[in-house]
């Protein structure tokens, strides 16, 4: 840019001297020779600062396009690795909150509803002669139901559903003591269980304990009380597109050559 502003103010010196001397002598007083000189000078100088500033003006739009180039790769890359990430974090926290739903809504209904809704669970998942067992006669359990491991070996299991908030050693010793002999104890609650009735449930024979958190799991991934939908996930490849349109310097014109 300094080199081009050289050259205008030389050809604005030019012009001044050139007036300067049309002013102070008559145009008869000045030879030929010096007039088609001065002429090719002028013509000279406006040919090179023409060109000089054709050659600054593609310069900067190639550096604009650069720039844009430059700033389109930035952006591509930020987007191919935050946006996959934002949509499963997105995803994480919509499950997490039909968890939480689900765990709530378990809290609020009849204990026999819980108790069907228990006996359709364990058939969802692949148990059979599941049964919710009389209130009056079940001495602590609510549902049977038999499991058959591989098509081969039937194991038969005591299932003690609990509504409540939390649950404690004492209840994991009464759903114990009432099991037959062969069965295995499942104590099923809508809460949590206290560290005293885990330390329990570990002693033999072994108690199964399914919290309200698990249990909402486990019917969200069985559909019961939550609805799944596949959601297609669609990552950019913007780099397998053309970049963005570049603008195109226009051909150059050789300035007209001065003819005297």
């Amino acid at each position: 840019m300094r080199r081009l502003r050289t050259l205008e103010f030389a050809i604005a010196a030019v012009v001044c001297v050139a007036g300067l001397v049309f002013l102070v002598l008559p145009i008869t007083a000045i030879p030929d020779e010096a007039l088609i000189g001065a002429a090719s000078v002028a013509a000279a100088i406006t040919w090179a600062a023409q060109g000089l500033r054709s050659h600054i003006e593609q310069r900067n739009r190639k550096r604009e396009q650069d720039g844009v180039a430059s700033e389109y790769e930035r952006k591509l890359s930020a987007l191919a690795s935050v946006a996959p990430e934002r949509v499963r974090e997105a995803i994480a926290g919509l499950r997490q909150a039909t968890l939480s739903a689900v765990q709530t809504h378990l809290g609020t209904i009849h204990w026999a509803d819980f108790e069907r809704l228990v006996a359709l669970v364990l058939e969802r998942l692949g148990f059979s002669n599941v049964v919710v067992t009389q209130s009056t006669k079940d001495h602590g359990v609510d549902v049977r139901a038999t499991y058959t491991a591989g098509d081969v070996a039937p194991i038969d299991f005591c299932v003690q559903v609990k509504r409540t908030e939390s649950v404690g050693a004492p209840d994991v010793q009464k759903l114990r003591g009432a099991c037959t002999k062969g069965e295995h104890p499942i104590l099923i609650t809508s809460g949590t269980f206290t560290a005293d009735a885990v330390r329990e449930a570990a002693q033999l024979p072994r108690v199964t304990l399914v919290s309200g958190e698990r249990l909402a799991e486990i019917m969200t991934e069985l559909g019961v009380g939550a609805r799944k939908e596949n959601v297609s996930l669609h990552e950019p490849e913007l780099g397998s597109l053309p970049h963005p349109e570049q603008q195109q310097p226009a051909e150059e014109q050789e300035p007209a050559a001065i003819v005297s």
